[in-house]
């Protein structure tokens, strides 16, 4: 077991950002998995005679799919798979939620002949391979990769949303919270979105961005970064001094550590927008008003698939007031997809041969990076008390609070005045038509053996 003084140690961004291979939202989304996982074993750096025990690896590799050559580490993950299939030709591999990422919907992306291989050997040991859309499904079929069941994300099908949550006093620090992601080809388009929270005090939740510009030590050590510089010169207003973007991202700025600590955090909120897909996710599991800015395929199909209110980030306009932007922030068709999609997954898990908790169950795991994987029954052992103690490590890691005049972990409470009615019993829910029921439909037919698939098809009509 670790000393104490290394969890009770000060994290620094660098720190928490490597945590989570460069992006505290994937706290968000393997926090969702592992509460549909909660007695698998969690392995964080598996060799195949590790992987060879089980019956079934569950694989987070969310964005596989891409123009790059793999990376090291992911070829060192596909040797590994490899061997491990060699060791136990009868392991399956899970994968979920997996896509492409490109500018837009409305081109394929290209996709590097070494990813493609990693697939195609993950699709050959797989009953299905989980897709976040159907632009990913469409993509993969144009290379021959067939066995495909569109599930969307875990985070927007996590037990929490549409659950009740008790009432907590309204903030008064400040009730709207943005997030986004740099990117040159939107530079007028982020000038005056940030201008826009920097007018309206709203909190900047920081995924990875702000662990590039700001890096030392210290919370907001920024003296010494040309690249925080470069930054305040590049998304300044015209005509406003860099320092008060600067002083905005450093009164404002947050870090998360731990899902749960986001989502009390986020409860409460008004409105919660940007370009962060899993920034959005945790607003929605908190019970909390969010409006998705798509700027590449993926947020685009994913925010079609699950009813996430959206619009395209070039759409946005900084003189439209924070009450015109919570109107088109209504959850309210997220709500009514959410038992249609919420059994689609649950029918996915059965087909791929995996046991996962139901839908209604309202507990959930701890998040922590890493490949789990998992067998009926599981032993608990001391993976469980050290991912527990990673977990308190990670709750520390609010790096700016010393620089804020307000408690950032204060309880809120949610105004939802615009969500009054919630999530919709299953015999309206029935009745709705949605975009993502072709799909869903497809892909039940081919399991309709399975008993749990069968039931969803016929609700779809999928099946006489």
């Amino acid at each position: 077991m670790a000393s104490t003084a290394t969890h009770d140690r000060r994290v620094t961004a660098t720190d928490l950002s490597a945590a989570f291979n460069g992006n505290t939202g994937n706290a968000i989304f393997e926090e969702a998995l592992l509460s549909r996982l909660p007695h698998a074993d969690h392995l964080y750096d598996p060799t195949p005679q590790s992987f060879a025990q089980y019956d079934h690896v569950v694989l987070s590799l969310a964005n596989i799919i891409s123009a790059h050559p793999l990376s090291e580490s992911l070829t060192h993950l596909a040797d590994t798979l490899a061997e491990a299939r060699r060791i136990n030709p009868s392991l399956r591999y899970v994968v979920t939620a997996i896509g492409a990422q490109h500018y837009s919907l409305e081109n394929r992306a290209a996709v590097h002949p070494e990813r493609l291989a990693l697939v195609r050997q993950l699709a050959e040991s797989a009953e299905f391979l989980g897709v976040r859309g159907f632009y990913t499904a469409e993509l993969l079929a144009d290379h021959g990769i067939t066995n495909t069941w569109v599930v969307g994300d875990p985070a927007l099908l996590h037990p929490r949303i549409g659950a009740d949550q008790p009432e907590l006093p309204v903030p008064d620090d400040g009730d709207i919270v943005v997030h986004w992601t740099s990117s040159g080809r939107y530079r007028d388009t982020y000038r005056g979105f940030l201008d826009w929270a920097r007018r309206h005090r709203a909190h900047l939740v920081a995924q990875s961005t702000l662990e590039r510009l700001l890096p030392g030590d210290k919370p907001y050590s920024v003296a010494a970064s040309p690249d925080l510089a470069a930054c305040l010169q590049y998304y300044s207003w015209p005509g406003r001094p860099h320092d008060e973007l600067e002083a905005w991202m450093v009164e404002r700025g947050l870090w998360f550590g731990a899902a749960d600590d986001w989502y009390r955090f986020l409860r409460g909120k008004r409105l919660v927008l940007g370009a962060r897909f899993h920034g959005n996710a945790a607003a929605v599991i908190a019970g909390v008003p969010a409006l998705q800015l798509t700027l590449d395929s993926r947020t685009a199909e994913l925010s079609s698939f699950h009813g996430l209110p959206s619009m395209p980030l070039h759409h946005f306009d900084p003189r439209r007031g924070a009450d015109e932007y919570l109107e088109l922030a209504d959850l309210g068709t997220l709500y009514a997809r959410l038992p249609l999609l919420r059994a689609n997954l649950q029918a996915f898990w059965a087909a791929v041969g995996l046991n996962a908790m139901p839908e209604d169950n309202s507990g959930a795991a701890v998040a922590a990076p890493g490949c789990v994987s998992g067998s009926e029954p599981l032993l608990a052992s001391a993976w469980q008390r050290g991912l527990g103690l990673r977990d308190r490590y990670l709750r520390r890691a609010i790096l700016h609070a010393d620089a804020l005049d307000h408690d950032p972990m204060r309880p809120a409470a949610r105004d939802r005045s615009v969500l009054e009615s919630i999530a919709l019993p299953r015999s309206d829910a029935e009745g709705q038509l949605i975009d993502a029921a072709p799909g869903i439909v497809h892909a039940l037919r081919a399991t309709s053996s399975n008993e749990r698939a069968q039931e969803v098809a016929q609700w779809l009509g999928a099946t006489d």
